[in-house]
């Protein structure tokens, strides 16, 4: 038999240098060597990274009408975070509201999920660079998160940085698994858009989307 070495429940029991020892699940993972996420940062923004540009075709969102909602996953550290983002390179009349909703681990989609935080609006008829709401936003645990905009009101179309839906494209997803439409060199269908939606608030539960083809701006959020 093996002598009670101690330690909690949770704990695993290894043989370490000659003998039986306790070992915690973080003491295990360095022994593997197994690679952890980017632990959360100060001052940091978080994002969907990969293959971003700056165009008016992701500034206006696929279409550029008033309704129209549009989010991208993201992998979000537990903590809070002070800004919402979204970067242009030329100014138009337009309205961003951005939203925040959790994942929906079945689906790996944000369909059906009650709303975390609504942002609030970005003017896009401001200076060009980095523009940012100011929030209050905290995330309970680690994960998979969407980031939504919601286009409360539309002229024109911003230039923003963000996905223009070309064919072979797709960003870094923050999960395992690919969608892809059928075409020569075709691109990944992993984002979610909604027309037609109420505006002047996000809505309280994220409605059935469709699964858009990259077509929208990259949302940024900067933790504190």
């Amino acid at each position: 038999g093996i002598a009670d070495p101690g330690g909690s429940n949770d704990d695993f029991l290894q043989r370490k240098a000659g003998a039986w020892t306790n070992r915690t699940i973080a003491q295990v993972k360095t022994d593997l060597g197994v690679i952890e996420k980017l632990p959360r940062t100060s001052g940091e923004y978080y994002t969907l990274g990969g293959a971003e540009a700056s165009s008016s075709t992701a500034g206006q969102a696929g279409s550029g009408a008033a309704g129209r909602m549009v989010a991208h996953p993201v992998w979000l550290p537990a903590g809070s975070y002070d800004r919402a983002c979204v970067r242009t390179t030329v100014a138009a009349v337009a309205t961003y509201r951005i939203g925040v909703y959790p994942n929906d681990a079945a689906t790996m989609r944000p369909n059906g999920t009650t709303l975390i935080l609504d942002c609030g609006t970005i003017d896009m008829n401001a200076t060009a660079g980095l523009l940012s709401a100011t929030v209050t936003l905290s995330i309970p645990t680690s994960g998979i998160y969407w980031l939504a905009i919601l286009m409360d009101s539309y002229t024109a179309a911003p230039t923003a940085f963000g996905w223009n839906g070309n064919a072979g494209v797709t960003p870094n997803l923050p999960y395992l698994g690919h969608r892809n439409i059928s075409s020569v060199g075709g691109r990944g269908t992993w984002g979610a858009v909604k027309t037609g939606v109420t505006t002047g608030s996000m809505p309280g539960t994220f409605p059935t989307s469709a699964t858009a083809t990259d077509i929208m701006p990259q949302i940024l959020v900067r933790a504190t």
